[in-house]
């Protein structure tokens, strides 16, 4: 099994996986942990996204990028290190957080339509998830061996074409980003990434269910809800560009 999400490579660790433990993970531990992940996020997201209704433009992009980079951090010394989620899965959902809420606000600007979407991303983000883990819950979606590999192959792209896209931006040049441009080919390349998030999740609830029929340790409900936050802010970043560009339409 592969995963296009770092922060899920721990349950292939077979040092974690065929080992009793006195207190293993449960799904449900998981999902529970993983709203408590969520309340923290949504509380500093509200307070960004407050914050920046009177900020500077400029403050605000340094607002966007100082939370980005703090939550990399934290993102990639749990992904490494997967027994300190239970601290730092908790540090990571404050930081992401600050950096939706900032989120939040500039994407509707750049479109120029009105804030009321990001209500209605965040309705529909969690309304894609509950959808995705009722059916996995009740064995309707499951990806195979070949199916994880595409997946995880256009994950590591699209990635890097973000990635390509930050670094030619900083540099001064200026390209096209398809992420932010309201065209139809735009609007396509949104929605696949949407699709594409989606059945991250998929991923991401097949890894939990791996981690708990072969007895992980308890923290590592910790460690699966932190893997559920990095896709779920992910995708709700996605629906709501995808919006803002129908939106803008």
């Amino acid at each position: 099994m592969r995963t296009a999400n770092p922060a899920m490579k721990a349950f292939l660790d077979p040092q974690l996986l065929d080992r009793p433990a006195a207190a293993s993970m449960t799904f449900g531990g998981t999902i529970a942990k993983t709203g408590i992940l969520l309340g923290l996020c949504f509380t500093t997201a509200t307070m960004a996204w407050q914050y920046m209704q009177g900020a500077p433009t400029g403050q605000g992009m340094i607002a966007v990028l100082g939370s980005a980079i703090a939550g990399l951090v934290v993102g990639l010394i749990v992904s490494f290190a997967p027994r300190t989620a239970p601290i730092l899965a908790p540090v990571y959902a404050l930081l992401q957080g600050a950096f939706v809420g900032f989120l939040s606000w500039v994407i509707p600007q750049h479109f120029n339509v009105p804030p009321g979407i990001v209500v209605q991303a965040m309705f529909l983000t969690f309304g894609i998830a509950a959808a995705v883990l009722l059916a996995f819950s009740l064995g309707l979606v499951r990806l195979s061996g070949t199916a994880m590999k595409v997946v995880v192959v256009a994950t590591v792209g699209v990635g890097l074409y973000y990635a390509l896209g930050m670094l030619l931006n900083m540099l001064g040049v200026g390209i096209v980003q398809l992420g932010w441009e309201a065209g139809w080919l735009g609007i396509g390349f949104s929605l696949f990434v949407v699709v594409l998030a989606s059945l991250n999740l998929v991923l991401d609830f097949q890894f939990i269910e791996a981690g708990v029929t072969n007895k992980a340790p308890r923290y590592m409900e910790w460690y699966g809800a932190f893997g559920l936050l990095v896709t779920l802010v992910w995708l709700y970043i996605e629906v709501l560009r995808l919006l803002a560009k129908f939106n803008k339409r």
